[in-house]
């Protein structure tokens, strides 16, 4: 069995085990392929930061029309909300002043139903 990297033999209860020896950090290969990597890396960190930076530009428009018509229903369901309070309060306004009294005077007269009902059996002449 004849490979390039060296074996280690270990034994677990009474088999033998091979394993890979481990590379230090100091072998030539290894640092050949780190170099590898930290390019690799790199590039991948430059178009990463690219394609955001050209997604930022094409996306940032369509956020600021969202956010300001966000803040225009905001502004229009401030305003709502207080013409509605004015609207509740008129009403009610309106009700102490002119609906009650009425309604009062018709409780203190009795019955609605019974005012007329010696004219409704009266008979024609």
């Amino acid at each position: 069995m004849a490979s390039t990297t060296t074996m280690v033999q270990l034994t677990k209860g009474k088999k033998e085990v091979n394993y890979p020896e481990k590379k230090g950090f100091r072998i030539k290969g290894l640092k050949i392929e780190a170099a590898e990597y930290t390019d690799a890396l790199s590039n991948a960190w430059k178009t990463t930061r690219d394609l955001a930076s050209a997604l930022r530009l094409e996306v940032e428009p369509f956020i600021n029309k969202a956010r300001k018509r966000v803040d225009d229903l905001l502004e229009m369901i401030r305003l709502l909300r207080i013409e509605i309070r004015t609207a509740r309060e008129n009403i009610t306004k309106a009700n102490k002043e002119e609906l009650f009294p009425p309604l009062l005077a018709i409780y203190d007269a009795g019955d609605p139903l019974r005012w007329r009902e010696d004219e409704e059996y009266k008979e024609p002449l």
